[in-house]
Order: C-alpha cells, then sequence, then structure tokens
C-alpha cells in the first residue's frame, strides 16, 4: 500500500551524524525538520533506512513514530527499513 499509485513517498537513503557531534540532538533536529518539509510537500509516507547495529538511530526512529518493516535486503542483511505513515 505504501506504493500505490499517486501516493507521495519519500525515501532517505543516508542521515548521519559525526561521532564527535552525537548525543546534542542532532539527528533528532534534522529528522524532525526532513519529516516537517516533506509533510508540508505533501509527502504521505517516509522511508529509510539503517544499520540493524545503529541501535541508537534505531530507538530514535521509534521515538518519532517509525515503525519498522518485515522486510529483508537480500543484498544487505545488516539493513532494516523503517515507515512512518505522516
Amino acid at each position: 500500500y505504501v506504493f500505490e499509485r499517486r501516493r507521495k513517498v519519500f525515501y532517505v537513503d543516508e542521515l548521519g551524524v559525526g561521532s564527535s557531534f552525537r548525543v546534542r540532538g542532532i539527528g533528532r533536529a534534522l529528522s524532525e525538520k526532513l519529516i516537517a518539509a516533506t509533510r508540508r510537500h505533501g509527502v504521505r509516507s517516509v522511508i529509510l533506512r539503517t544499520d540493524e547495529r545503529a541501535v541508537a538511530a534505531r530507538i530514535l526512529y521509534e521515538k518519532l513514530g517509525f515503525c519498522e518493516l518485515e522486510t529483508h535486503d537480500g543484498k544487505y542483511g545488516n539493513r532494516t527499513y523503517w515507515l512512518l505513515e505522516i
């Protein structure tokens, strides 16, 4: 249903914060700005990927309302995909 016709979906391939700048809320602020911008442009879903070992990122995405998709990347088995319905 995410990719149904005429549905606007925004895909985030990669978003990162340098290790020396982490734990300052920068990732959260960037993510919130991105979600707000996509909403203003009529996007109905945001999909992103992260590494399953990126525990802090996964916790952040859950707090922002993303749900982990039950899909697997055949080429990169450690990737997880997340969906936010706006």
